[in-house]
């Protein structure tokens, strides 16, 4: 019934909205023919079900906005009064095939959802709020007055309408108590993580009820805010706030204790040496991360581990230009004394938003300015020359990211899909990573960290661009459970950025594993993704979205690869927990590692940092 529904609004709608339906109708079409039964088929269901209601209240969202603008400006012509038009456009509206598409797309996940058991929303960080109003805000944005109103004595929980994924929450201040996002987000995403590190209990609604259930509790004193993997609530509560187990880590696991971020460090005296990843990694670990950073650190190390054929997993290869090579060319174009002068100032209005903006504008236009020279560009493309047609990452690895309490995931720039053998577009990407370190968002996140400006330094990777089949972010210890025997990934088609970031409105494919018993996992949700990003072929930079099939991938349709591949992240999560969690020699840390499967089956491990 979806499928030929799906394939009716496909034909009513047109243009890019009727591709994307054409695709829904052959992905119900593909499962209502193979249809899997009890648990699996009802996830696979949801699946495509949220897809597809995604998709129809979308075009219904437009469809609105058309009629919004064009039937109230010729009801206004025509002297009709605006109820009038109202209604007009509401009846237009529902009687449309794509609204009915909609209905039935939820109809189809809340039954979908009552086969499985879920409640229709899902915690991304644990924890209990009590007695804090609840307010709603559109996004979450430090800037909103709203936002700012709040204190750690007088807190709200947020109803946020809408995030990108990629959102800071220590920024926002001491008085976010909670978040409850109105749509579903990726459990490792940047803004979960951020979540995660901050303590502040996070949920995201995937049930148009439940957040109709939400904004019902905005005019309450209070609310009780339960956020837990088995049970989510919220219930109206006399005013008062107590935190409860706000930010208790999740479960009934304790929590495992962050330590406090490391202090800056950085090594200028490498600067302008551009330093291949192998000869890094011959470095002692804390001088290594002196001069590149613990991201780069971290890379080298990955390279070196990679080589082991017990491993399990490749490395991409790459060149690092140190910290300090940005003052460096500054000074060559005679604007480091403005530099200096524009850190300086920074360091001294970071409790003024206004002028942090200000400032950190002008920063970022005087760096983008800057360039490495000839020879180091040179040298940055030189891992590639052999590899006629190659793209590189260009990334970011700052003193002040991927520290054990200071992760900065997502904060600083990495520009994916740049053509290494083009100067200008090598070098405009380097400089656009350098300028990174003075976004505002970077700044309020250094400064809620407790981080001086002027020791904020920026080092640049450039690394081979990988073209995956599947992308994931695998935790060795479970980040809702704290459980270090079962690890947890979650997984896109495409681009990682499509997880890390949030981006891309959908569900990932999501899989706990017991890493006592490689290839024993367990399906959470089938991916619901109606996009991914892939390399554009100008390398210049950018990536395009193509429509995929998730549900007829074999992640979601062979039980037994998607085993296998689960063992195998279980094992290469093993390897570099055992070498990377202890290169300080403190605790053995759990460990966040980004990778991907590429076509020709190889697994790659791209990056990690200390678990959140």
């Amino acid at each position: 019934m979806l499928a030929a529904a799906s394939d009716a609004t496909a034909l009513s709608s047109g243009g890019g909205a009727g591709e994307e339906f054409g695709h829904i109708a052959h992905e119900a079409g593909e499962l209502a023919n193979n249809l899997p039964g009890g648990e699996q088929g009802a996830l696979r269901v949801r699946a495509v079900a949220e897809r597809a209601r995604r998709s129809a209240e979308d075009y219904c969202n437009l469809l609105s906005d058309l009629f919004d603008g064009r039937a109230a400006a010729l009801g206004r012509s025509l002297g009709i009064d605006g109820h009038t038009v109202e209604v007009f456009t509401e009846g237009q509206i529902r009687a449309s095939v794509v609204f009915q598409s909609a209905k039935l797309a939820s109809h189809l996940l809340r039954a979908a959802r009552t086969a499985t058991g879920e409640a229709g929303w899902d915690c991304l960080v644990a924890g209990e709020v009590v007695g804090a109003k609840l307010v709603s805000v559109p996004r979450l944005d430090p800037s909103d007055p709203t936002i700012r109103a709040l204190t750690a004595d007088a807190p709200a929980v947020l109803l946020v309408q809408s995030a990108d994924g990629d959102e800071e929450v220590s920024t926002c201040g001491p008085g976010v108590a909670g978040i409850l996002l109105c749509h579903a987000l990726p459990h490792l995403s940047h803004l979960a993580l951020r979540a995660r590190q901050a303590g502040v209990p996070l949920v995201a609604i995937e049930d148009p009820n439940l957040v109709n259930h939400a904004s019902s509790l905005t005019s309450a004193p209070g609310v009780r805010f339960v956020a837990q993997p088995s049970n989510i609530s919220l219930d109206a509560a006399e005013g008062g706030y107590s935190p409860g187990t706000q930010g208790g880590g999740g479960g009934t696991s304790t929590p495992t204790p962050q330590r406090q971020a490391a202090a800056l460090v950085a090594d200028t005296s490498r600067a302008g040496w551009v330093t291949p990843l192998h000869e890094l990694g011959q470095m002692p670990w804390h001088a290594g991360v002196a001069v590149a950073g613990s991201k780069a650190m971290a890379c080298s190390v990955l390279s070196a581990l990679a080589t082991d054929p017990n491993s399990g997993f490749a490395a991409p290869t790459g060149a690092v230009l140190p910290f300090g090579s940005m003052e460096q060319a500054a000074h060559a174009l005679g604007h480091a004394e403005r530099l200096n002068f524009l850190v300086d100032a920074l360091e001294s209005v970071q409790t003024r938003p206004e002028e942090v903006a200000s400032v950190c504008g002008e920063l970022r236009d005087l760096v983008r300015q800057l360039r490495p020279s000839h020879e180091q560009l040179a040298a940055l493309a030189d891992p590639f020359a052999h590899d006629h047609g190659a793209k590189v990452m260009v990334r970011s690895t700052g003193n002040a990211e991927d520290l054990a309490g200071l992760s900065a995931a997502g904060l600083y720039d990495s520009i994916s899909n740049v053509a290494p053998g083009n100067p200008e577009v090598l070098g405009s990407a380097v400089a656009e990573v350098w300028a990174s370190l003075y976004t505002p968002r970077a700044v309020a996140s250094r400064a809620a960290a407790g981080v001086g400006q002027r020791g904020a330094h920026m080092a640049v990777l450039v690394q081979q661009m990988l073209v995956p089949d599947v992308s994931f972010i695998l935790m060795t210890r479970h980040p809702m459970t704290n459980d270090p025997n079962t690890a947890y990934a979650e997984l896109a088609l495409g681009h990682g950025e499509t997880l890390a970031s949030g981006s891309v409105r959908g569900t990932p494919w999501r899989m706990s594993m017991n890493r006592s018993n490689p290839g024993e996992s367990q399906v959470h949700t089938y991916s619901s993704f109606g996009t991914a990003l892939v390399p554009d072929l100008d390398g210049d930079g950018t990536l395009k979205s193509v429509a995929v099939n998730c549900a007829g991938h074999w992640l979601s349709t062979d039980d037994g690869a998607r085993g296998q591949l689960a063992a195998r992240l279980v094992h290469a999560g093993g390897f570099v927990e055992s070498t990377l969690g202890s290169v300080d020699g403190g605790q053995l840390l759990a460990q966040d590692i980004e990778g991907c499967l590429t076509p020709d089956g190889q697994l790659w491990v791209v990056q990690a940092r200390p678990q959140p």
